[in-house]
């Protein structure tokens, strides 16, 4: 029997765990249900079917590979509901059946790990938009996320100011991305830059054309996040500002086979409460020159 595979959770963990997973073991007729945006990490492997915006509304907030309802990380019984009317002749496969521990702090999960491509036929929609810029650019993702309780992994908003003012000084254009966010789901501080480029979550190809900004700019500086991986995917010159000891996970042996032992990249860990732009300035610069 053909399997629809369910995902509801958090962009990170279908990244670099839940994709490269299903993609190791697809058979004829299966399909994945999740989030527009997650389609690029499936794409030219297996079946993909966006979740409709109605129901994403509802939905209360993604954490690891589940929606956070109570104190569980979970498939909402309405998303299952919805799978089996659309596919009655598929079996129904959750990811509450994974072991995160498992697969999170594994060296090397199971799955295929590949440096992934976006789609070719919106690259020119990204070159439209940086021929507007007139100057190298570095990819700024100033990570901000608001939930029921303080969020550690948010740097303060002035540090990435002084960080985009010093950007200025060296001679780059810095660019950041607005991705819709809806509740208590991840984002960006926004308006911090004069070239913004705005992604649709309803867009199947927006994570296509996020990719394409990380590969034509000379660099990404992300904030504390997950995310931050999705640089390794796309092999691109990535610095991630964050905060200890989540730095540690980012030096797995399948992300330093993905970057060639980082060879590219900064990673700074830090104790985002207490460090200052002022503080990482000259090791971020160094890295940039």
């Amino acid at each position: 029997m053909s399997k629809c595979h369910i995902f509801t959770g958090e962009f990170s963990f279908a990244l670099n765990w839940y994709a490269p997973l299903i993609k190791s073991n697809v058979n004829d007729g299966d399909v994945v249900v999740s989030f527009p945006l997650h389609e690029m990490l499936y794409r030219g492997t297996i079946d993909f079917h966006p979740l409709p915006m109605e129901m994403i509304k509802q939905l209360p907030y993604p954490s690891t590979f589940g929606q956070h309802i109570g104190a569980y990380d979970i498939t909402p019984d309405f998303v299952i509901d919805y799978c089996k009317n659309i596919f009655p002749n598929h079996q129904v496969v959750l990811p509450e059946s994974l072991n995160v521990n498992d697969i999170e702090f594994s060296q090397n999960p199971p799955g295929r790990f590949h440096h992934l491509e976006p789609d070719i036929s919106v690259e020119t929609e990204v070159d439209n938009f940086l021929s507007k810029v007139n100057r190298k650019s570095v990819y700024v993702m100033p990570k901000y996320r608001v939930r029921n309780k303080p969020e550690p992994q948010n740097w303060d908003i002035d540090n990435w100011k002084s960080m985009i003012e010093d950007l200025d000084k060296w001679g780059f254009e810095p660019i950041t991305i607005n991705i819709q966010s809806l509740k208590y789901e991840g984002g960006t501080y926004d308006g911090l830059t004069n070239y913004q480029y705005d992604i649709d979550i309803e867009d199947c190809f927006g994570l296509d054309k996020q990719s394409w900004l990380l590969k034509k700019t000379k660099a990404s500086i992300w904030g504390s996040t997950g995310a931050v991986n999705l640089g390794f995917w796309l092999n691109t010159p990535t610095c991630g500002i964050i905060l200890n000891p989540y730095h540690e996970r980012l030096h797995f042996n399948w992300q330093n086979t993905l970057t060639d032992n980082h060879k590219k990249n900064l990673i700074l860990g830090v104790d985002l409460s207490k460090v200052t732009w002022d503080d990482l300035r000259y090791q971020v610069k160094d890295w940039l020159l």
